[in-house]
Order: structure tokens, then sequence, then C-alpha cells
């Protein structure tokens, strides 16, 4: 009968002795010479934002592009391909969807709009909800990792980041 925690246990003990190179040898090495002093803390804030310049330009630079590929669509009666990576090689970008997920939450279909490219609306509702939690009520989240965790963080981030990516390319048209 298989065990799972033993099985797991036994997999922590092997890594730790042996060093065999695997990566998840290493990944659990890591994790448990963490001292695990992540620290997450609610911090009051001044509730006006503060945003560089360059990130407002970037901003309003995709808004113009976006409208008048909107108009040019409209007008020419075809679909205006705006991903240059997508022209160049034929596949879809990680961000690809992000435009027709805009258009679709702006009309009001949130669910399909996710569908389109589920990691960039998460993190657009993970940032909406810290912005609106910084104009009203003047707090925000600061989370302090220790070297190792921002190991696992960066780990965990482009494994979700390549399946986010995977999923677009195989699902999203």
């Amino acid at each position: 009968m298989w065990n799972h925690q033993r099985h797991i246990t036994n997999h922590r003990a092997h890594c730790l002795a042996a060093d065999d190179g695997t990566w998840c040898c290493r990944l659990i090495r890591i994790a448990l010479k963490s001292s695990g002093k992540m620290r997450i803390h609610i911090v009051q804030v001044s509730r006006s934002l503060r945003w560089p310049f360059w990130t407002t330009l970037i901003a309003l630079l995709w808004l113009a592009l976006v409208g008048a590929a909107v108009l040019l669509s409209s007008h020419l009666g075809r679909h205006a391909e705006l991903c240059l990576f997508k022209r160049l090689t034929g596949f879809a970008c990680p961000t690809c969807g992000s435009t027709r997920g805009a258009m679709c939450a702006l009309h009001g279909h949130i669910i399909q709009a996710w569908l389109y490219n589920p990691l960039l609306f998460s993190i657009a509702v993970i940032l909406f909800v810290a912005v609106v939690a910084r104009l009203v009520l003047g707090r925000s989240v600061k989370i302090h990792l220790t070297r190792n965790e921002r190991i696992i963080a960066w780990i965990l981030g482009i494994i979700i980041f390549s399946i986010n990516w995977a999923y677009v390319i195989c699902f999203v048209r």
C-alpha cells in the first residue's frame, strides 16, 4: 500500500544525504534550509499613488494602439494583428489575448476575459484590489522573503508563467 507521507519523508532524507544534482532535490534542500522568516505585514501608506511617468506613458500608448486597432478593424471589416511576436513566429506571445480580454471585460464578460489569459487577468484583479485598498483604506501589504524563499518564489513564478503561456498557445486563437 502506498504511503505518500512516508515517501515524501524518505525523499527529503535522500535529498539531504545524497548529492545527485536533480532539480527536485536542490529545491527541497533550499526549502528545508530556509529558516521560515517570511513575514507579511499590512502597513499604513499614503493614499495617493505616485506612478512613474514611464508606466503612465506605456499605458496610454497601449490604449491608443488598441483604440486605433479597434477603429481600423471596424472600418476595414477585418481583424488587425497587434502582436509583433505572433506575426514573426506564428505563436502566441505570453500576453496574447490581453486586448481581446480587456474588450470582453469592458463589455461585462469577465469569465471570457479571464479565459483569454488567466494569469494576466488574475494579476490584474490582484493589482486592482491592491490599488483600491490603498486608495480607500490607506493600507498596503508588504512581504519580506529570505534569499531561499525568493529563489523558490522565482522558480514557482517561472513555472506558472510557462504553464500560462502553454495554455495561451494551445487554447487561445
